[in-house]
């Protein structure tokens, strides 16, 4: 019984393992990705490649001047400072000078006439641990995982005008566990689901967050209760998204799960909205 555990976390690991080196050839510098690729190795026992990802995570790290991660990062080291790697040895000195302060940006030699930047990937951290937990709790299969995990990372790369999203691919690829899918996500969250096409939504709610945020985080205010916000959202785990919003309103809100289907109805009013607007402004 062990041995078989043992085998289906293993096969578990070298699933996160493909899926999180998908992610890197589309966000080479993503921190989640490099560290889970750390973590995995070392549950496997491949020393080489795990430290070839902390590596790789240090110098993002220092690029990025991050302190107080770098410090946290040069405490995994200190059993590799003798190490014969050249790649170690440079990410050990790119730490030392983050943490003291000596490192120094580097300077390219000569101008560098730049090329129009590629869009920059969105960032579907937040959905990948959606995706995990939805695995982990056995509400989808592995299978469906691999494909979640492909599908965000490939949409994201993309000029989507729509946010990037667990829900939006089981609904595209008609997951037929569709339903319950949202009902634990509500039930897990203690976050109630709402059709968004049973309401009149309120004007004055559709201009209330900017239209960026709509189309490419997943929130929307669909109505009121006197000052109180209601936001419709696609993922009731993101609790980053919820605090930002509360922010950005600057009011009480409340929050509602809804179908990838029902936000893109919703949205679809907004833009109309927006419109209309821009319209009226030119007349």
């Amino acid at each position: 019984m062990n041995e078989m555990t043992n085998e289906s976390g293993e096969a578990e690991v070298w699933s996160a393992i493909s899926s999180f080196e998908q992610i890197l050839e589309a966000m080479p510098n993503d921190r989640v990705a490099l560290e889970t690729l750390h973590e995995a190795y070392e549950k496997i026992g491949d020393q080489a490649q795990a430290l070839n990802y902390l590596s790789r995570l240090a110098m993002v790290v220092c690029e990025e001047r991050d302190v107080n991660a770098g410090a946290a990062l040069l405490e995994k080291f200190e059993d590799h400072m003798d190490s014969d790697l050249a790649t170690v040895q440079e990410a050990i000195l790119h730490l030392q000078g983050l943490v003291s302060g000596d490192l120094k940006e580097e300077e390219p030699e000569q101008p560098v006439v730049r090329a129009k930047p590629k869009r920059r990937p969105t960032d579907i951290t937040r959905e990948l641990s959606l995706a995990w937990e939805l695995l982990q709790s056995e509400q989808i299969s592995q299978e469906n995982y691999e494909t979640i995990v492909q599908d965000l990372t490939e949409s994201s790369t993309r000029n989507i005008e729509s946010p990037i999203t667990v829900l939006h691919v089981v609904e595209d690829r008609q997951f037929t566990n569709g339903a319950r899918i949202l009902a634990h996500m509500a039930r897990i969250t203690n976050i109630p689901i709402v059709m968004l096409s049973k309401f009149d939504i309120d004007p004055e709610a559709l201009t209330m967050l900017p239209i960026e945020v709509v189309s490419k985080h997943g929130a929307m205010v669909f109505d009121f209760i006197k000052n109180e916000a209601l936001v419709a959202i696609l993922n009731p785990f993101d609790t980053e998204l919820q605090d930002e919003i509360k922010a950005m309103l600057n009011r009480p809100c409340h929050f509602y799960l809804t179908s990838a289907a029902e936000y893109d109805g919703g949205l679809n009013q907004i833009r109309q909205r927006f419109k209309e607007e821009a319209e009226d402004k030119r007349h």
